[in-house]
């Protein structure tokens, strides 16, 4: 880079991408998809003799989902990641059969600069969920992480990829646990109905949980448990399908139920499953992070009528 040393970054990629705009070159340099050296920099970066410039090519914005408005709780914020307490019925990211009214609808009209947090601009499934690096089903409700940009989505997803997040959930379940334990099972999706996971014996992907009972109580006869719960692997629907299959389902599911949980479930008024994510924990920078996310007024109406009960 000799002919380029004492050049500024963003002049230099102006030359390199005619096609861009130079603020959009400098928007492209502050949300860490333009480099120097590998690292985060300035758009009035001097060159040197033998720096290397890096850079990812802007997302088409026609391919990204449509910003819309909503209703969104920031837990906290930094300039590399957002942390929401997303509320149940609300979808994470678009997919094909649910294009609007998602969590990162809302995001993309909150915080515009999350559209360049993707994996691949080549990719569909990349461009419908800018910023997300992990999930939460839809009607659970809690603590989620959001990228702002790329640099922040590919070291979160290796927090994540080396199972260094800790997350604990809360839930109401039927029946009344051993006071802690940990369930360890394969999951694999069903043959039957593809919406669905299920445990086997050899098939699938390995699950893990540790749960600790934090009460328990009774409702009109009815034993009922608030468990603390965290996962050592985020398999889909893993806590749903890990605690019904030792015979405690959460209170409110309705996919992962028996015929107890049912009834309990419109007796006592959840209408959806009672789980909610409910701290997050994890090293960033070298510094630590921990929060927590307030439970929802559904499953703090539940909790009381609980209380009430049990006094």
């Amino acid at each position: 880079m000799e002919a380029e040393a004492g050049d500024r970054l963003d002049n230099f990629l102006v030359t390199k991408l005619p096609e861009l705009s130079r603020s959009q070159i400098q928007k492209l340099i502050k949300n860490s998809s333009a480099k120097l050296n590998n690292r985060s920099t300035k758009p009035s970066a001097i060159l040197k003799i033998n720096d290397i410039v890096s850079y990812s090519h802007p997302v088409d914005s026609a391919d990204l989902p449509l910003p819309e408005r909503g209703d969104i709780k920031i837990v906290s914020e930094s300039d590399d990641f957002i942390i929401i307490n997303k509320p149940s019925n609300l979808v994470v990211h678009p997919a094909h059969a649910n294009k609007n009214h998602t969590l990162v609808n809302y995001l993309l009209e909150l915080r515009p600069e999350i559209a360049e947090a993707i994996y691949d601009p080549n990719k569909a499934i990349s461009l419908e969920r800018p910023g997300i690096v992990h999930r939460l089903d839809k009607d659970t409700s809690g603590l989620l992480i959001v990228a702002k940009n790329h640099s922040a989505l590919k070291k979160l997803s290796k927090i994540i990829h080396n199972h260094k997040l800790g997350k604990t959930y809360l839930a109401l379940v039927l029946g009344w646990p051993e006071e802690n334990g940990t369930i360890q099972t394969f999951l694999k999706r069903s043959d039957i109905d593809r919406r669905k996971m299920e445990t086997h014996k050899k098939l699938g992907k390995e699950a893990i949980t540790n749960y600790q009972v934090e009460q328990y109580y009774t409702y009109n006869s009815q034993k009922i448990a608030l468990v603390k719960l965290k996962p050592i692997t985020g398999r889909t629907h893993q806590l749903r399908v890990h605690l019904k299959s030792i015979g405690h389902p959460v209170i409110g599911d309705q996919i992962y139920n028996n015929n107890n949980s049912k009834a309990l479930s419109n007796t006592i008024g959840a209408t959806r499953q009672q789980l909610h994510a409910s701290e997050l924990k994890f090293r960033y920078n070298n510094k630590t992070n921990q929060f927590t996310g307030e439970l929802p007024d559904d499953f703090s109406s539940i909790l009381l009528k609980l209380k009430e009960s049990n006094v």
